[in-house]
C-alpha cells in the first residue's frame, strides 16, 4: 500500500527516497507541512479531557500521607491521568466520581517489593463532572512525584 500511495505523490520506494519530480514533492511537502499546526490543534482539541486545561503539578508526598486534588472531566472524552513518582516509595492513584464510585485505580500488586514508578489511570465519563484524584504514599519515605493529564 505505501508504495501505491508513493507512486501517487510522485516519489520512489522509501529505499531510494529520491523524487521523480521534484515540483511535485515539494508542493506535496509545503502542503503537508501547512496542515501540521491546525492537525496538531485538532488533535489536542481531541485529546482534552479533565476542563478547563491539563494538570502538571510535582509534589513532594511523605510517608503515608495522601494528596488529594479536584478536576472536572468532559462526559464522553477520554480523561487521563499519569503518574511518574522518583521510585523510592510505593505509590497508589485513584479517580472517583462525584458520588464516591471508584472511576480508575492503578497500584502495585501486593506481592511487589519494588516500587513501581508509573501510575496509569484513564476513563471516559458518562457526563461532564467533578473527580477527585488521590495519590497516596505507601513507603515509609517520602516521595517526589509528578502528575500530570491531558
Amino acid at each position: 500500500r505505501s508504495a501505491r500511495w508513493s507512486r501517487r505523490l510522485g516519489v520512489r520506494s522509501p529505499r531510494s527516497a529520491q523524487p521523480t519530480n521534484s515540483s511535485t514533492s515539494w508542493t506535496y511537502a509545503a502542503r503537508v507541512c501547512s496542515l501540521l499546526p491546525a492537525s496538531e490543534e485538532a488533535q489536542a482539541e481531541a485529546s482534552r479531557g479533565i476542563l478547563p486545561a491539563a494538570i502538571v503539578y510535582t509534589h513532594d508526598l511523605p510517608a503515608e500521607r495522601a494528596l488529594t486534588m479536584r478536576a472536572r472531566a468532559e462526559g464522553g472524552r477520554l480523561a487521563l491521568v499519569r503518574v511518574a513518582g522518583d521510585g523510592d516509595a510505593a505509590l497508589e492513584l485513584a479517580v472517583t466520581d462525584s458520588e464516591g464510585r471508584v472511576a480508575c485505580a492503578d497500584r502495585p500488586a501486593a506481592s511487589s517489593v519494588v516500587a513501581r514508578r508509573d501510575l496509569l489511570c484513564r476513563w471516559t465519563p458518562n457526563r461532564t463532572e467533578e473527580y477527585r484524584i488521590v495519590l497516596r504514599n505507601r513507603g515509609r519515605v517520602w516521595t517526589r512525584a509528578i502528575l500530570v493529564s491531558n
